[in-house]
């Protein structure tokens, strides 16, 4: 792959702003699924404000969700985001393969997702780069 897809600029879009961040990292990193109530109360947003956030990160394949009544439950949509994490890696391996490390701290919340989503910390870049708990400023990983 050497191009940008809409699905990862739909998933980048969706991890671009904090409070989608805090959404994904906070409210749903129990795995289970919320309502749009249940986000805005958690977050402190309004229901509107909290359902325009989640409808973004169900766009951006980090959520899925189902509707039951009048209620729509959002959960993680863990095998759409890994698929669009690994588009990524890809992408940023090919396109920077020479600066690789400076890329992966420029890109540190991504790989930080992929060890929320597959409990997995080594990220593979075909080579042996692997990351470890540390003493990198924003996601308190490291990579050697």
């Amino acid at each position: 792959m050497s191009e940008l897809t809409p699905q990862v600029q739909a998933f980048l879009y969706g991890l671009a702003s904090e409070t989608r961040q805090h959404i994904l990292f906070e409210v749903f990193i129990d795995g289970q699924e919320h309502t749009v109530g249940q986000v805005a109360q958690q977050t402190g947003l309004g229901q509107s404000t909290a359902s325009e956030h989640l409808a973004v990160l169900k766009r951006a394949g980090l959520l899925a969700s189902r509707r039951s009544g009048k209620e729509v439950y959002y959960r993680p949509h863990r095998e759409a985001a890994l698929a669009s994490l690994a588009q990524l890696t890809e992408l940023l391996t090919h396109c920077c393969r020479n600066n690789f490390l400076s890329v992966l701290r420029v890109c540190s919340s991504f790989f930080f997702l992929h060890i929320v989503f597959s409990g997995n910390i080594e990220i593979f870049t075909g080579e042996s780069d692997v990351c470890y708990p540390g003493h990198w400023h924003r996601t308190g990983w490291s990579c050697r």
